[in-house]
């Protein structure tokens, strides 16, 4: 079950599943309930629930045949998940997909001599990727537009692309991911900048190669994100990183004050406060 609790205390139910509610999203729209199959053992989420909160009926399902993860974030009258191979939008009044977004990669799957040129909203298993300058009408975008095709007999496991903590919406959509920081345009799904893992050679901006983020958190100017024991202060234009600060251990989420224009985080039992000015 899903429900609410108003401002007196008082638990008012909203609308009933069919399976095990994982976690759940709200905005001003929507709640999103992410739930397991019936029967499902653990609590990686399996479908989405759009419940539209004025009639607090489901408006849509998504269910794509390669599992979620359990971050999501709206904006710009789309949804952003990621299934473990790539990042999705979904139009949020129909759950239609509007852009999927691969990892990086020019090794390519030919199924049959043929490319597989299905979007349809409810399967998210496509066996080919498209760049988006080239197959601009097909709803499915690629980092690369020369994408060179194997022969029929070679198959190579193709890169995965998702969401590694909570996305931030901001205009655009900036997306912590196991490939590193990605700011993406939300209407096409372009990738703008990405800030690398170390050791990939494609960018000078790079952070640790063990990612383990915290959700990130934005004034406006810069976003700041929490990445092993260090604090990263990126700017939103162009992905590079201002400055850096050093925390005696992986920090938790991150708040931006701005009356005192500084951010805080929790690592190791301790709240850091840190002038956002300071370098």
């Amino acid at each position: 079950m899903v429900c609410h609790v108003s401002p007196e205390g008082e638990l008012n139910f909203v609308c009933e599943l069919d399976s095990r509610v994982v976690t759940i999203y709200v905005d001003e729209d929507h709640v999103y309930a992410l739930t397991t199959e019936p029967g499902q053992i653990g609590t990686t989420p399996h479908t989405v629930h759009a419940i539209d909160r004025e009639s607090e009926m489901v408006r849509w399902t998504f269910t794509p045949e390669k599992t979620l993860d359990r971050h999501i974030v709206s904006g710009s009258e789309k949804v952003f998940l990621s299934t473990f191979k790539r990042i999705v939008a979904l139009d949020a009044a129909t759950g239609n997909t509007v852009w999927k977004l691969a990892a990086p990669s020019s090794e390519m799957v030919e199924v049959n001599g043929e490319e597989d040129e299905s979007t349809s909203p409810q399967t998210d298993d496509d066996p080919v990727e498209y760049s988006a300058e080239s197959n601009s009408d097909s709803g499915i975008s690629d980092f690369e537009s020369n994408l060179d095709w194997k022969g029929k007999d070679t198959f190579k496991p193709k890169k995965s692309l998702h969401f590694s903590t909570q996305p931030l919406f901001e205009k655009y959509l900036y997306a912590p991911t196991n490939k590193g920081l990605l700011k993406i345009d939300p209407d096409s799904g372009e990738a703008l900048w990405q800030v690398h893992p170390e050791g990939d050679k494609e960018s000078e901006t790079t952070f640790p190669s063990n990612l383990s983020f915290s959700p990130p958190t934005s004034d406006g100017t810069l976003l700041y994100l929490g990445i092993r024991d260090v604090v990263y202060a990126i700017e939103l234009d162009n992905g590079e990183i201002k400055w850096e600060f050093e925390t005696p251990g992986m920090p938790g989420a991150i708040t931006y004050c701005n009356t005192s224009e500084s951010v805080t985080f929790v690592t190791r039992g301790l709240a850091e406060n840190v002038d956002t000015a300071q370098r």
